[in-house]
């Protein structure tokens, strides 16, 4: 009894050692126990350093023996040092779990980060994607109502170009202009007339024919090429343009892919005058044209033989984008192909006022009486057609000249076929200058450049605008 009393007192003393909270359910108590090849220390040092990361406040386990009770066994007696594997396994998952809680979760956090950033990503690519295709429709639906993709609404701006001023400055009043004229759109001079071989050459629109009359088609850059597609293409015209063969001055018709030409060159004046020697206007060319009309009018025709002057115009602005993406894409030299948009407004390359130079053919400073002189001639001797009105002026055109297809239900589809082709192409090629170059809009530096450079061809084509509507109820 002794014994178990001593052994009872140690386990006492033990338990008081290591602490009051171990559990008690366990019926653990610290024995001693000679003759046993313990484990010491130093050989659980990494154990007991482990599992007091997670509690220190639990019992000593390194020192001692453990006797505790087992179901259907009295006692089981431990040897001093020796920690049970169950026991073991239990404290350190124990002790695991606590570091999980205590230790920051980076992992988690830069986890949840890159899922949110991703999300956002997402988020951000579906927004962008389907404004850009919202944009695209947009800009695909004004191509197909305007032939342009950018907005031209600056009329009001040159207000005073379309109605008139009077040399005092105040705008004159409708009334007054139909006085004049007999139309609502009337001289500002009233002694303006225009130049006589522009008078005596060609026939007023709404005047009847009564002799020979050739169509003559005023060729504006990058305005009329749709045109002269259109009278090739689906109305198999020759036209008498800018298509002659080298070293021969014959006067006959000659192929060009699939369209036919006469053997002339009337895109500047040295070939106007070599095709007035060669007498063109005697072999009836269907269609003059000719970018030089003014000088091309008073060369080729004559009182006797009389033309009807057509064109279609394009707002400045759209004109002069266009004219930039075409000279940037097919120039082989390297400063000019990579040319910018703004340099290439403020460079000699961009047209000034071309319209209203080469109507009234002159080179020089441009004065208002200038202006005045162009617009009177349009709208005395010229079918307005407008670029961004491509079908309705084409439809202008046929009714005017009498341009119809040839009798039968399928001639009439092949020609409208032929027609919803070229204005598809045009509005590709339209969509296709907005890919590269990009938005321009009426606050941009560049449009105020072109503005401030083409100011008289800004005003005569507004004013050419009010014809174009004016001549659609004759």
């Amino acid at each position: 009894m002794s014994s178990d009393n001593s052994r009872t007192s140690k386990s006492s003393d033990s338990l008081s050692r290591n602490g009051s909270d171990h559990p008690s359910t366990n019926n653990l108590n610290i024995v001693d126990e000679e003759g046993v090849d313990a484990i010491h220390d130093e050989d659980l040092a990494d154990v007991d350093n482990d599992i007091s990361l997670g509690n220190s406040d639990d019992v000593d386990l390194s020192t001692g023996a453990l006797e505790y009770e087992v179901a259907g066994v009295s006692k089981v007696t431990l040897p001093k040092g020796y920690i049970d594997d169950a026991i073991e396994e239990d404290v350190m998952k124990s002790a695991d779990e606590r570091l999980e809680v205590k230790t920051f979760p980076i992992k988690k956090v830069v986890g949840y980060v890159m899922c949110a950033t991703a999300l956002f990503a997402i988020i951000i690519g579906v927004y962008i994607s389907v404004n850009n295709s919202s944009e695209k429709k947009t800009i695909e639906k004004r191509i197909h109502e305007t032939g342009t993709a950018y907005k031209l609404d600056d009329q009001h701006t040159f207000e005073s170009a379309v109605h008139g001023t009077t040399e005092a400055g105040s705008t004159n009043t409708d009334e007054e202009n139909v006085a004049t004229t007999g139309d609502r759109l009337g001289v500002w001079d009233r002694s303006m007339s225009p130049p006589s071989a522009i008078h005596t050459h060609l026939l007023d629109p709404k005047v009847k024919a009564t002799g020979n009359v050739t169509p003559v088609f005023w060729q504006v850059p990058f305005a009329g090429g749709v045109i002269q597609s259109f009278m090739t293409g689906c109305l198999n015209k020759v036209l008498a343009s800018n298509h002659k063969l080298p070293n021969d001055d014959t006067i006959k018709n000659i192929k060009v892919n699939q369209a036919f030409y006469v053997n002339v060159d009337l895109s500047d004046q040295k070939g106007i005058d070599s095709a007035k020697k060669l007498r063109l206007i005697d072999h009836d060319p269907e269609v003059i044209v000719s970018n030089h009309i003014f000088y091309a009018v008073k060369q080729l025709l004559d009182p006797s033989h009389q033309g009807r002057l057509f064109t279609a115009l394009r707002h400045p602005v759209d004109r002069i984008i266009a004219e930039y993406h075409y000279t940037v894409t097919t120039s082989t030299k390297f400063f000019v192909k990579t040319m910018g948009f703004k340099e290439f407004v403020e460079s000699d390359f961009m047209d000034k006022d071309w319209m209203t130079r080469f109507l009234i053919d002159k080179k020089g400073k441009l004065t208002e009486a200038d202006l005045d002189k162009a617009k009177e001639i349009l709208r005395t001797k010229c079918l307005i057609g407008l670029h961004d009105h491509l079908e309705l002026s084409i439809h202008l055109f046929e009714e005017y000249f009498g341009w119809y297809a040839e009798e039968g239900n399928f001639n009439q589809r092949v020609h409208d076929h032929c027609k919803s082709e070229i204005l598809g192409i045009e509005e590709a090629r339209a969509m296709e200058v907005y890919d590269y170059v990009g938005k321009v809009t009426e606050e941009m530096d560049e449009y105020k450049k072109i503005v401030e450079l083409n100011s008289y061809d800004m005003r005569l084509y507004w004013y050419a605008v009010e014809l174009f509507l004016e001549q659609q109820v004759w």
